[in-house]
């Protein structure tokens, strides 16, 4: 009977592995000849099921040599011997060092899911649970003079990207049930990851899932994330996402059900006080996109914006040093734009009444905007 070696078995997966297009190119050459001997009893049960694996995730990869190779392998296999094994193993591909096979795999994970949606809750559980276990980030330590004790663990954070990449998927096929769930991970370790890419990945995520319940559990979203605003102080990263998550929650509703939205935009107007200038540009950017749901709002708006640009003078929303601008820097952008979209507004409208009032104010900003700033 036929015999494989299990060494070229383990250096042809390693081979696939490669991130070099060349040479993944020549491993699945290897593999077109071998493919009965590698996924069949010649081989080891384990190194067969990872082999399967990793081609299946390639069949994904954008390089076309590489994934028409590996589409043209599955058709020579029987992919039901493989089937209960592959969530797993695909799981760890979505892990790898390598951004482009995280990708493809992550887009793996995304067609089976479609096909068998009772998979996603489990996957969600192992895709957070390996997200904590791939921190690897550890802070150096000191002593009180600021001498190095031990030197920092560096963060090895593409796997941790590749499992964001995959939530993006996942969370779609999620039932709504488990909003909790989904978002104490994403405010407690996601969104604060100490990557910034990872933590844009995660937030990504988190849009995803907005974009398909967002609509249908706006009430309860709303209070998950008013009641985070209240409860953290200080500067936190979080809370920028926790805002632009707002943002867009108030987005999916301009058009079906407009009203709704102006507990969003008191609850972002509340933020601009806040001592932290990651939120305040958040803010700044999210009021503008909601302008047309509350445009009759405008006038008083303004004033609140104007009263807290001329008369604030709490030191902790002055950031002095940080290298961001201070507050009445991101007030004074949030007045620009909004009054810019009121114009809009009131131009189409036929409420040209409104036109002096708003060049006053402006004017009035103008003069006193020097001194509001030192």
């Amino acid at each position: 009977s036929e015999e494989l070696d299990p060494q070229l078995s383990f250096h042809l997966y390693q081979s696939l592995l490669n991130c070099s297009a060349t040479v993944r190119t020549s491993a699945l050459d290897s593999c077109q000849l071998l493919v009965h001997l590698l996924m069949g009893p010649a081989n080891d049960p384990g190194i067969a099921r990872k082999i399967f694996a990793l081609v299946y995730a390639l069949s994904f990869i954008e390089e076309g040599a590489v994934s028409s190779a590996c589409v043209k392998i599955m058709s020579d296999v029987s992919a039901s011997d493989f089937e209960d094994a592959l969530p797993d193993l695909l799981l760890e591909l979505v892990c790898t060092e390598d951004s482009e096979l995280n990708q493809a795999a992550s887009s793996a994970v995304g067609r089976i899911l479609e096909s068998n949606t009772s998979l996603a809750y489990v996957m969600f559980e192992s895709l957070i649970n390996l997200f904590e276990a791939k921190k690897t980030f550890v802070p150096a330590k000191k002593d009180g003079l600021g001498r190095i004790l031990s030197e920092e663990v560096p963060d090895i954070w593409k796997p941790r990207l590749g499992i964001a990449s995959c939530l993006q998927v996942t969370v779609k096929q999620m039932p709504d049930t488990e909003i909790d769930t989904i978002f104490d991970f994403m405010l407690r370790s996601g969104l604060n990851d100490h990557n910034e890419e990872v933590r844009q990945g995660v937030l990504k995520a988190a849009m995803e899932f907005l974009d398909v319940y967002g609509k249908s559990n706006f009430q309860q979203l709303l209070k998950l994330f008013q009641s985070y605003m209240d409860n953290e102080k200080g500067e936190n990263v979080v809370k920028q996402s926790v805002v632009i998550l707002m943002g867009s929650l108030a987005r999916y509703l301009m058009e079906s059900d407009p009203k709704r939205i102006k507990p969003i935009v008191s609850k972002l107007m509340e933020s601009l006080s806040e001592p932290s200038p990651l939120v305040q540009e958040a803010v700044a950017n999210c009021l503008p996109k909601l302008v047309d749901a509350i445009k009759d709002e405008c006038p008083d708006l303004i004033s609140k914006l104007m009263n807290l640009l001329l008369t604030t003078d709490n030191p902790d929303e002055r950031p002095a040093g940080s290298g961001r601008p201070p507050v009445s820097t991101l007030l004074l952008l949030t007045f620009v734009i909004v009054v810019a979209g009121v114009f809009l507004f009131s131009s189409l409208m036929g409420q040209e009444r409104r036109v002096p009032y708003l060049f006053f104010k402006e004017q009035l900003l103008a003069d006193n905007v020097e001194s509001v700033y030192y």
